[in-house]
């Protein structure tokens, strides 16, 4: 399994959005959708449990995948599931 490096951008991400690193990195090594962005980014995203909302959210992580590593450029929970996930659930 490659390493996983968050970007200061995306370690700034977790904290000021509260993601807790085990809910990030469950979201980058196991995607429940992976999307093409500007190449050579992708977007992964992941369903979760929001313990401080309450509610089932999205995580969303813009990546960059080398034979190396798997770096995070950028973060986010999201709730806007129907925008995110087609049927909203998986």
């Amino acid at each position: 399994m490659k390493p996983v490096r968050f970007s200061p951008h995306a370690e700034e991400n977790l904290i000021l959005r509260e993601i807790t690193s085990e809910d990030s990195l469950a979201a980058v090594r196991n995607p429940f959708r992976r999307e093409p962005a500007r190449s050579p980014r992708e977007v992964v995203t992941r369903p979760y449990f929001d313990k401080i909302s309450g509610k089932e959210m999205l995580i969303r992580a813009v990546i960059e995948e080398t034979e190396n590593e798997v770096a995070v450029v950028t973060i986010y929970k999201t709730s806007k599931m129907e925008k995110y996930l087609p049927g909203g659930r998986p």
